[in-house]
């Protein structure tokens, strides 16, 4: 069975498959595989796919996938001098399990798992008749207690066992004991990083905890371990099916004028501390994230999406100098509150650029946003929302003529400047001409947010015919145009401080 030994400091760590020992180095952030099975989620989870792992300690005297007889927790009870008042069938008292349920705790923060602890027997100490999907047990592995302090098996497995080999006085390790918690938990982090289908790391630049020996000068899990985790299981704000789609997205919440957020913060450093649980990532082309918010006034939005990623060495060959932000390239789109309209879209700058948005007029509702990625690679980015109290006096968003009013006059100007580049033109001029997603060519998707910027002021509707120019044909659209009704709003004040500053 495949598996993955650990073996303290100054001593080298051997890389196992199939029990074949390999004397070749082990790649940085290397990715072994995943579950795709699990008990609660059921078989064929695709790559990607948040999920929730059970995991569970071995009583003594139970036998599991790699031990016939289990003998972990009086080996951890007397390293860690638990009273003997205090060994009860009940785990959760233990310093020790609560030391590894910290750990799994920091598993969730970084990444689309789940992980939940069932008992493997009931306070009386019966068996509960349930086990994890990853298994913690223990057995003496080669007599002695500096040698190997434990294995793991990968996914679809994952069981873990400690060596529970002790001195000649019968006293256990001193690594699984309470006056070594930074080495124990760090232990217990990289098995389970195996368990979840993580091998080993060598790093130039940046701490892992998936690197070899035993690192103990950090908490747990660091950037590259999170990065490995969410290209295998999402983001944190990926559980239960949530950003995959309209019908799911993240909540952002309701927004006034003067309302920011910022998003995704914690990816910005190699360094993770053990509560950093601020992570947003596209984990390849399968991927995209939804979110949607709402506004209860009009307002001047800013929004952007920036790749964030360290930079650093690895001994991967195929990847050598890791660069965070250049995995993939990032665009979004703004939606209106059908999930369907196309009101922007930014895609612009290529790998590792912030995709921007500003100055974007919006009328009070909801509104949606979608991310993705054109590499197959998982990127880790910041989402950060602006908006900003429009200025009055001035036209509304789709007033070309700026006479306060939207109406038939617009549509012409429109329909004059059908086609036109306005990639040269300042924001407000590209606004003025009719380029609505200031994207620098007047289309199609300019047209969407014309008509729905008719709609959201509560013009009164009607249905006719506008023949609109494709280059080699006409295509008819069905426009539904206010007939003469006025409603007075004001100008972007991103709009005009555009214009002021072209002059």
């Amino acid at each position: 069975m495949p598996r993955q030994t650990f073996l303290p400091w100054g001593l080298a760590a051997a890389c196992f498959l199939a029990g074949i020992s390999t004397s070749a180095p082990c790649r940085a952030y290397k990715i072994r595989n995943r579950w795709t099975s699990t008990q609660t989620d059921g078989v064929g989870n695709a790559r990607g796919t948040a999920l929730t792992l059970l995991w569970s300690v071995v009583p003594d005297g139970a036998s599991y996938s790699r031990s016939a007889r289990s003998d972990v927790v009086g080996y951890l009870d007397d390293a860690w001098s638990v009273a003997a008042a205090s060994r009860t069938a009940d785990l959760t008292n233990r310093p020790w399990w609560q030391l590894m349920d910290r750990v799994y705790e920091q598993f969730e923060r970084v990444s689309g798992l789940t992980l939940t602890y069932v008992a493997e027997r009931n306070s009386d100490g019966s068996s509960s008749q349930r086990s994890g999907d990853i298994r913690i047990g223990g057995e003496t592995i080669d007599n002695d207690v500096a040698g190997v302090l434990a294995d793991s098996t990968f996914p679809n497995g994952g069981d873990m066992r400690l060596d529970t080999s002790r001195d000649a006085n019968g006293n256990p390790s001193w690594w699984h004991s309470a006056a070594a918690q930074a080495q124990f938990r760090n232990l217990i982090a990289h098995e389970s990083g195996h368990g979840m289908g993580l091998d080993h790391d060598t790093l130039t630049g940046a701490k892992t905890v998936m690197a070899t020996p035993l690192q103990s000068s950090f908490w747990g899990l660091q950037f590259d371990d999170a990065y490995a985790l969410n290209r295998l299981y999402g983001d944190p704000r990926e559980k239960n099916g949530a950003s995959d789609g309209a019908d799911r997205p993240i909540e952002l919440g309701a927004f006034a004028a003067g309302g920011t957020l910022s998003l995704g913060g914690s990816a910005s450093s190699s360094v993770v501390w053990e509560l950093d649980g601020d992570w947003l990532g596209i984990d390849g082309l399968s991927d995209e994230d939804w979110f949607r918010f709402t506004l209860s006034g009009s307002v001047s939005a800013d929004i952007a999406v920036t790749p964030l990623g360290p930079s650093y060495v690895s001994s991967n060959a195929e990847v050598g100098q890791f660069v965070g932000t250049h995995q993939s390239d990032l665009h979004f789109q703004l939606f209106s509150a059908d999930a369907v309209t196309q009101l922007a879209t930014r895609d612009a700058l290529g790998l590792g650029g912030a995709e921007s948005l500003e100055g974007f007029s919006l009328q009070p509702g909801a509104y949606y946003l979608r991310v993705a990625g054109k590499h197959d690679l998982n990127q880790f980015y910041a989402l950060d929302l602006e908006f900003v109290s429009l200025t009055p006096p001035g036209p509304l968003l789709g007033d070309l003529i700026a006479d306060g009013v939207l109406n038939q006059l617009d549509i012409d100007a429109f329909l004059a400047a059908w086609r036109r580049d306005t990639s040269a033109l300042s924001d407000a001029a590209k606004l003025l001409a009719g380029d609505l997603d200031l994207n620098g060519v007047i289309n199609l998707d300019d047209w969407g947010v014309m008509r729905h910027s008719f709609a959201q002021t509560g013009v009164r509707l009607r249905g006719f015919a506008v023949v609109v120019p494709e280059p080699s044909a006409a295509v008819a659209l069905a426009l539904l145009v206010g007939g003469g009704a006025a409603v007075r709003s004001s100008r972007r004040a991103g709009a005009r401080d555009a214009a002021r500053r072209a002059g």
